[in-house]
């Protein structure tokens, strides 16, 4: 039986389970799969710390650079302890382990990666209702070289002969997987499978429906990392769904190669403020900051001369962690540029390294490239020295203009009641929130009590519930599950 037939007999399996209501036993069963976990359940603690000396033992004789973190819930234990560990594509390989057995396969592991130089972190798990054995790998290179020892090793083959939890995609009895912080990969992924029980009979439950509803939430998501999770989590259910390639499905996320131009075409030059912009040599036109190729163009420069010479991991964990951090911080926090711009370089180096990052968060990371140009125009100008005059790319209230014309006068000014006894008007609301951007007229809304609406209905009905939330996220939240956009 392939994974795909695996996964919708579980998939029926779970939906009876819920449509009993006995949710607790829907989460046990979606991570209590065919791996004993049970057998763990006593003195894991005692087991995984005499197991932790038998390792760092071992680290010790072979002089290898480690270092240790003791937590509420799990145990770990990081190779090679100067190398960098930034944010991003995380892969993350589940290793389907027995009591009887976590021992020798976990040294063997161990054991390759002092040998073969791979940075990873080794985490057991003190909860029982998880995976025991979790890898963090860095690389995909390195991914493939821990999926060819159990490949490869007589021994570890006669070991790991289970699975892990089915829903993953997997190789060699491992399940592989990639998180974005806040959000874990397995949470996330039971939540979403039960809102998906919750919206369907049991006919059309199966991983194709599953797929598609996942794929019109990641499409509609507005959060960054967010809706990197869901697109993680839609190309993992398509791989198993259309048993296409795992290395394919795990490389989508760090390929760097993105500029659709070629360096060679464009001559770079200086503008009177010492900003650069990019000259066609066939026909000497000209593409300035903010004009539509520029940094597409200026990307292209970057991974000609830089990113091809380098790891391509490296320069996507790089870029990954400066917007990653920028975005948590409410686009104050720019130190993390530090990690692609050197202090020491000139500037033009320094724009077109921070310009190559900006097309990066556009185009791998989802960032609408308005707040890319603003980000880039605040580190320019407060950062570089560079002065320009810039008008802000995004007009809001132009846009609420243009689209609150289809509402009637006397809705706009209609009086509404906020929480805290605070009073507002639908057009200031409206202009206040962004709401017509979030939830253009022509969307669909799929509201939280299971009726379907468009965006205007939506929005004509708003008044009735702004007295009852802090404020329209939390509004949005509470009465929607899903806005597809047409």
């Amino acid at each position: 039986m392939n994974d795909k037939k695996i996964i919708n007999k579980k998939l029926g399996e779970l939906y009876q389970t819920f449509i009993q209501k006995n949710y607790c036993k829907v989460y046990n069963e979606f991570f209590d799969f065919n791996i004993k976990l049970g057998e763990f359940r006593e003195n894991i603690n005692i087991l995984l710390r005499k197991l932790a000396e038998i390792l760092i033992l071992k680290l010790k004789e072979q002089k290898t650079s480690y270092y240790t973190e003791d937590k509420n819930y799990s145990y770990k234990i990081c190779l090679f302890k100067e190398f960098e560990r930034l944010e991003g594509s995380i892969i993350n390989i589940d290793v389907p382990v027995f009591k009887s057995n976590l021992e020798s396969v976990s040294v063997k592991i161990l054991e390759y990666c002092i040998t073969n130089n791979i940075p990873v972190d080794m985490i057991f798990s003190k909860v029982v209702k998880s995976s025991i054995l979790k890898l963090k790998v860095y690389s995909l290179e390195d991914t493939k070289r821990i999926v060819s020892l159990f490949e490869k090793d007589a021994d570890l083959k006669k070991e790991v002969f289970s699975r892990t939890i089915p829903f993953l995609p997997q190789k060699n009895y491992l399940g592989f997987y990639i998180e974005y912080e806040p959000y874990s990969f397995k949470t996330e992924y039971i939540k979403n499978l039960v809102d998906f029980f919750s919206y369907n009979n049991e006919e059309d439950i199966n991983l194709e429906n599953f797929e598609n509803f996942i794929y019109r939430k990641y499409k509609s998501e507005t959060n960054v990392n967010y809706r990197r999770m869901l697109e993680h989590l839609y190309r993992s259910i398509s791989m198993i769904n259309k048993e296409s390639d795992l290395y394919e499905m795990l490389d989508n996320n760090t390929t760097m190669d993105l500029s659709s131009f070629s360096q060679n075409d464009y001559l770079l030059k200086l503008d009177q403020n010492k900003l650069v912009y990019f000259v066609n040599k066939m026909d000497s036109s000209e593409v300035r900051f903010t004009d539509e190729h520029y940094l597409n163009i200026a990307y292209s420069k970057y991974y000609e001369n830089i990113i091809k010479n380098s790891k391509n991991e490296d320069a996507y964990r790089k870029f990954y962690t400066i917007y990653s951090r920028l975005i948590t911080s409410n686009y104050k926090d720019m130190s993390n540029f530090s990690l692609i711009i050197n202090d020491n370089g000139d500037e033009i180096s320094k724009t077109i390294a921070l310009l190559a990052s900006g097309f990066f968060a556009y185009k791998k990371m989802g960032l609408d490239i308005n707040t890319v140009y603003m980000i880039m125009y605040k580190y320019l100008n407060k950062t570089l020295g560079i002065e320009m005059e810039i008008q802000e790319p995004t007009d809001t209230k132009t846009i609420i203009k243009k689209n609150i014309l289809p509402f009637s006068q006397e809705y706009l000014n209609k009086v509404i009641d906020l929480k805290d006894n605070k009073k507002s008007v639908v057009k200031n609301y409206l202009e206040e929130n962004n709401i017509l951007e979030q939830i253009p007229l022509e969307a669909v809304v799929y509201m939280k009590d299971g009726s379907i609406i468009k965006g205007k209905d939506f929005v004509n009905q708003l008044y009735k519930h702004t007295d009852k939330y802090e404020n329209f996220e939390e509004l949005k939240n509470a009465l929607i599950d899903l806005i597809e956009y047409n």
